[in-house]
């Protein structure tokens, strides 16, 4: 599920799911786990709760769909839910339930909030809301949770865009009403939908096409939406909520796959990797362009990077000035803080400037009002320093302003850091092979003290060049299918822990004799 409320993303949350019989379910299962000990508590509801925090996400959607239950069992999966958020809580973590089974214990989908799953509602943070909703329905159970005392934006209205993705057709007027306020949320099911109608042979930009259109619209530009367009794309409906809040920021635009590798514009790898650990914060309201000229056309892309395996691609003709948003940000401006950019102009010429806004904008959709500071220009891939000459307080966004004087123009951008100095982390210590056979090596180490991104794993070759191999946030990682370079008795392999800002540590080595 991927659910909007008052703004912003919900935590990543584990799903408890109690399948219909007529998939598999077995109504024991539902028993089991509302089951009490010899003090009348849920013992899995403290194990559930320890399990998110040692798996480091957010908390657990309830869906209980096995039919044929009874008050008893309402009762138990009251008192279970009711235990389980008050342990959720205490921990920072959230619990959302599904419009399934009801207060007598059977399973019947309301599509609203009703006394049929009030109880429900009010024992846990919020509630996903049947496909069955209707207009009428919907506008009632806003209503009821107010007078409940709780906000209509815990309520989820459930959209199932398994099979249709963008082209599924929803009345939008019932959640999300042009000109008026918002009836409830929104909750999307199955929105890897624009991964998954995508064939075998598709490619990262195949599917953030796809992704784009889901999430922004046909128009591609959340700042000029498509007026005739039948989805109403999120991006158009909802604000998003910055991230960004501390300094250090960085990012150098990975989506958390790519088909190469790439380490200060050089290709590291060749090899087509995925790991969404890695994925920087990404710009969130992809893409708004604007330009009182031709727009161009900006994209992730991956046919080159300076780091990671994507960079921002601005490709078009432009005939006057463009500004493109980058981040909403809540980052405080101290003497010493400076913006860094790094970027490659492959075609054409491009005048850079950094634009940077300190306030809010005067209206909703309406463009920060951004000071603009000129960006040093260079040749291949450039990182230039700007210093916040003037600026004092917060900035509240972040983009670029390209001026056009040749063209067309394809120009990328690989990176961007706010800092107020340069940090680089500690190495990690005492890196080991902990087990081995044949070529598939595991490979631990001690973390690194301080704040750490990631670390990196590399193989340094007989000829002193390094190969990529992978990354983590974890201190262990598993190496498949390696075999000695020529002449090799012994590899070697290099671990290093990446900061915040993209610094490395210096490596530490493990060997592995052939």
């Amino acid at each position: 599920m991927t659910i909007f409320r008052g703004g912003s993303q919900q935590p990543v949350l584990g799903n408890i799911f109690l399948p219909p019989t007529a998939y598999g379910g077995q109504l024991q299962w539902t028993r089991d786990l509302v089951q009490t000990d010899s003090t009348g508590h849920y013992p899995l509801a403290a194990q559930l709760v320890a399990v998110a925090a040692a798996y480091g996400f957010d908390g657990w959607f309830v869906n209980a769909e096995t039919g044929g239950g009874n008050t008893a069992l309402g009762t138990a999966m009251l008192g279970f839910l009711t235990e389980l958020k008050s342990l959720a809580a205490a921990r920072g973590q959230w619990v959302t339930w599904y419009d399934a089974m009801t207060v007598n214990g059977t399973v019947s989908w309301q599509g609203a909030l009703n006394s049929q799953n009030q109880a429900f509602f009010q024992a846990a943070d919020d509630m996903f809301v049947d496909f069955r909703w209707s207009a009428s329905t919907l506008a009632s159970s806003g209503t009821k949770a107010v007078q409940l005392g709780r906000s209509r934006y815990e309520l989820w209205a459930g959209v199932d865009v398994e099979s249709n993705g963008s082209n599924t057709s929803v009345n939008w007027d019932a959640i999300v009403p042009g000109g008026s306020a918002h009836v409830t949320s929104i909750g999307f099911y199955r929105p890897e939908w624009t991964r998954n109608h995508l064939p075998a042979s598709r490619t990262p930009g195949d599917f953030h096409a796809a992704d784009d259109r889901f999430w922004t619209g046909r128009s591609l530009d959340p700042s000029g939406p498509d007026g005739t367009d039948p989805w109403r794309a999120p991006a158009v409906s909802v604000a998003d909520r910055s991230t960004v809040t501390a300094v250090p920021f960085a990012s150098v635009f990975n989506t958390g796959h790519g088909l190469r590798w790439y380490e200060d514009g050089q290709i590291t790898s060749d090899t087509a990797w995925n790991h969404l650990g890695l994925q920087d914060r990404l710009p969130s309201r992809r893409w708004t362009v604007r330009t009182d000229g031709t727009r161009p056309t900006v994209t992730f892309d991956f046919a080159d990077a300076w780091r990671g395996g994507s960079s921002v691609l601005v490709a078009g003709d432009p005939d006057r000035p463009v500004v493109l948003d980058l981040y909403a940000t809540r980052l405080p401006i101290a003497d010493q803080t400076v913006v860094e950019l790094t970027y490659r102009t492959d075609a054409g010429s491009v005048e850079v400037e950094l634009a940077v806004a300190t306030a809010e904008p005067g209206s909703a959709g309406a463009a920060p009002p951004y000071t603009y500071l000129p960006v040093d220009q260079g040749d291949g891939w450039s990182t230039s320093t700007v210093p916040l000459t003037g600026l004092s307080g917060t900035i509240h966004a972040l983009g670029v302003r390209l001026t056009a004087s040749d063209g067309p123009v394809q120009w990328r951008l690989g990176g961007i850091a706010v800092r107020d100095a340069v940090s680089t982390p500690a190495a990690p210590a005492a890196p080991q092979v902990t087990a081995a056979t044949g070529g598939d090596l595991r490979l631990a180490w001690d973390a690194a003290p301080g704040a750490v991104r990631h670390y990196t794993l590399h193989r340094l070759l007989p000829d002193g060049t390094r190969r990529f191999l992978g990354a983590t946030g974890q201190r262990a990682y598993f190496l498949t299918g390696l075999q000695p370079e020529q002449g090799e008795d012994t590899a070697r392999f290099e671990v290093r822990a990446v900061g915040e800002l993209y610094t490395s540590s210096d490596p530490v080595t493990v060997t592995h004799i052939w």
